[in-house]
């Protein structure tokens, strides 16, 4: 069996009352399903509509968060030559321009997909199910809390690969508060799906 390995990380934040009116398309639970049909509305209009993408992510405003904040892709672009670019639409800056990318591709068995090639039906199920496959784990059993901030879907070797950023607490630590400040401790992994199959720790 796979030694699983929890990163540990630490929030500091401001105790802030926060007011105003959340995007429309954005400020819902990440996990729920208007969250998800908006990522497909993004998806499906320009100018992500119709490309050819190398990954796809949706996230939340980093850990301990799970609210929808952001989507960010990775495409092959007709108006840059065909060559891949990064954009990303988020709740706070809108829709921002595309820039080429000039990170090499450390996996080279990959595919560009179409957003027709997702089951979006399904997207929503899949990472509830990877949040209860790690709350059955013996080496979660000392974790609670927890949550997915960061879905991300690419095409390797032909198949749909996706994978789940999930954070979470650990029992009894609890968080500090110092003046204004509060401090937590959080754990991250991340959990793969191919095509639908047998979930497992990446």
């Amino acid at each position: 069996m796979k030694k699983v390995t929890f990163l540990a990380g630490l929030i500091i934040a401001l105790v802030l009352t926060a007011c105003g009116k959340k995007n429309t398309l954005f400020g819902e639970e990440l996990l729920s399903e208007v969250s998800i049909n908006n990522a497909k509305q993004i998806l499906t209009n320009p100018p992500f509509a119709d490309k050819q993408f190398r990954w796809i992510e949706i996230r939340t405003n980093g850990a301990l968060n799970s609210d929808f904040h952001e989507l960010e892709a990775k495409y092959e672009d007709p108006a840059a030559g065909g060559k891949l670019v990064v954009q990303k639409q988020d709740s706070s800056s809108g829709l921002g321009d595309p820039s080429v990318s000039n990170i090499p591709e450390i996996n080279k068995n990959y595919e560009l997909f179409k957003v027709s090639e997702l089951d979006f039906t399904k997207v929503l199920s899949q990472a509830k199910g990877a949040i209860e496959f790690l709350s059955r784990m013996q080496d979660a059993k000392d974790y609670e809390n927890f949550n997915v901030n960061k879905i991300s879907i690419e095409k390797l070797d032909g198949k749909i690969v996706t994978t789940y950023g999930i954070d979470m607490t650990k029992k009894g630590e609890g968080t500090q508060r110092q003046g204004r400040k509060r401090v937590t401790n959080y754990y991250t992994l991340t959990i793969k799906l191919v095509d639908g199959g047998e979930y497992e720790i990446d």
